[in-house]
């Protein structure tokens, strides 16, 4: 049965957001909250498709990189008709850390139909959303954050982002100005940081480059979207050493992630309830 584009944007509608990360679904499931949509979530691309085959969905919020199936498989089963889903023309948008454009171009040929970035640009996603879902958003989102081109805001201090330890006006805008989303956000990453930091070291003695690069990927996607650009940026360090095959040339790296972390679970906690940004006490404590 074909479905068409109005019954996918019913009244109901309802978006699946797949993502192995619980803080960047913390973050998708509260921008859709935001914008007066539901949603449910995966935790990969296998629980995506047996989520698509019980239930019709109004649109996918497709992450990349993901354990069990990864999102480019996924929806290329989607399409295919080989999964056995009730809608294989549901809109599927990729939502990656990557920005790359052979990442692009990778997802548009395994049948997605758009691409967003990490950490989430939230007019931009108001705006892409609007085009697949024009009858769904029931609210609008704040000011922009950025110009409408797919990369994310940039940082909302004067400092450049490896010397910023906590980017709290950033997180805020993620969050549509919503402090009790902002400190979900945040709690969630606080309470994710030790068991991420401690998958990348398991696979960096594990000696496998691929591993290592997937676990930097990450920690660098949910630290971005709380604000931890610190530890974002030494994350994505480590991923691009590892994506090189040195998974030797990480080990310091990963030493000085490690610390990062620890600076940022004292900090940001604090920056947030007093309502201070990374000004140059962060500039002093990040070059410590």
């Amino acid at each position: 049965m074909d479905v068409s584009s109005s019954d996918r944007a019913n009244a109901a509608a309802q978006v699946l957001v797949v993502d192995d990360n619980s803080v960047n679904q913390q973050v998708a499931v509260g921008l859709l909250r935001k914008l007066g949509i539901s949603s449910a979530v995966a935790a990969n691309g296998l629980a995506a498709i047996d989520m698509l085959r019980a239930q019709r969905f109004a649109l996918v919020l497709m992450d990349l990189q993901m354990p069990g199936l990864d999102g480019v498989t996924a929806t290329r089963r989607i399409r295919s008709g080989e999964a056995g889903v009730l809608d294989p023309r549901v809109p599927v948008l990729a939502l990656t850390a990557n920005a790359f454009p052979d990442y692009r171009r990778q997802c548009l040929e395994a049948g997605f139909d758009d691409f967003l970035t990490k950490p989430v640009d939230v007019d931009l996603l108001a705006t892409t959303l609007r085009r697949w879902l024009p009858a769904a958003i029931t609210a609008a989102p704040g000011p922009a954050a950025a110009a409408v081109s797919g990369r994310a805001s940039p940082p909302s201090t004067s400092l450049p982002p490896d010397r910023i330890v906590f980017d709290r006006s950033g997180l805020l805008e993620r969050s549509m100005e919503d402090a009790e989303l902002a400190r979900e956000i945040l709690a969630a990453f606080l309470a994710e940081a030790s068991a991420l930091y401690a998958s990348l070291v398991r696979e960096l003695h594990g000696g496998n480059p691929a591993q290592l690069r997937a676990a930097a990927h990450s920690l660098k996607g949910a630290a971005a979207n709380a604000g931890a650009l610190r530890v974002a940026g030494l994350a994505a360090t480590i991923e691009s050493v590892a994506r090189a095959g040195d998974v030797s040339g990480a080990a310091p790296l990963a030493e000085e992630l490690g610390a990062e972390i620890e600076v940022f679970r004292r900090r940001a906690p604090r920056e947030f309830e007093s309502g201070a940004d990374a000004g140059s006490e962060g500039l002093r404590e990040a070059v410590r």
